[in-house]
């Protein structure tokens, strides 16, 4: 006999997927008593997951690596040039610009490690701040757009990247929140380390 170490449910020795969730099915030794099946099964309101079974899901990686990147350490180093690199006279970014980009910059690399580590509050702060950063962005690009700077050839520019931007953080968002393998990843990786 085969259990499923996620709902729990019974099946028989030939299967080895749980129809209701996928899971892979594990052997139910004859020699353990209901008892320490059910206490190996619930932990704290819910079933344990075999450390096995919980793998760092590959949009896990990709998601973090990408924020910590593109998010994180590309809009430190844009910051840093548009303060610095300009002539002292004619800087592009204030002091205060450049300590607000840097500290959401940091935020953004913390959450994005800690959220690669399985610290289910990392994944919230990493959805939150997917929001802010992708959503500064088009708001800046719209607002260039309709400044009236920017020549008309540039247009088509403006609007792909303010697509793109957009386009970014719903897929980040969404995987986030709905992808299930990244769900059980949150929810039980930290409690097996």
């Amino acid at each position: 006999m085969k259990k499923c170490p996620w709902c729990g449910k019974d099946y028989p020795d030939e299967t080895n997927t749980c129809a209701i969730d996928g899971h892979p099915l594990e052997a139910v030794h004859p020699s353990a008593s209901p008892i320490q099946r059910e206490a190996r099964t619930i932990h704290q309101g819910g079933p344990i997951m075999d450390s096995k079974s919980v793998k760092r899901p590959k949009g896990v990686w990709i998601v973090t690596l990408w924020m910590a990147l593109s998010a994180g350490l590309l809009p430190i180093v844009t910051a840093l040039f548009m303060y610095f690199g300009p002539l002292q006279e004619e800087r592009i970014m204030s002091a205060s610009g450049l300590a607000l980009s840097l500290s959401i910059a940091i935020a953004i690399i913390g959450s994005a490690a800690y959220a690669w580590l399985g610290f289910a509050w990392a994944r919230i702060a990493l959805i939150a701040f997917a929001v802010i950063h992708y959503g500064l962005i088009a708001h800046n690009l719209y607002s260039f757009w309709q400044s009236g700077v920017l020549p008309e050839s540039r247009h088509i520019f403006v609007w792909t990247r303010m697509v793109r931007a957009l386009i970014t953080m719903t897929a980040i968002v969404l995987y986030l929140i709905l992808n299930r393998n990244a769900k059980n990843f949150f929810r039980h990786y930290r409690q097996l380390a």
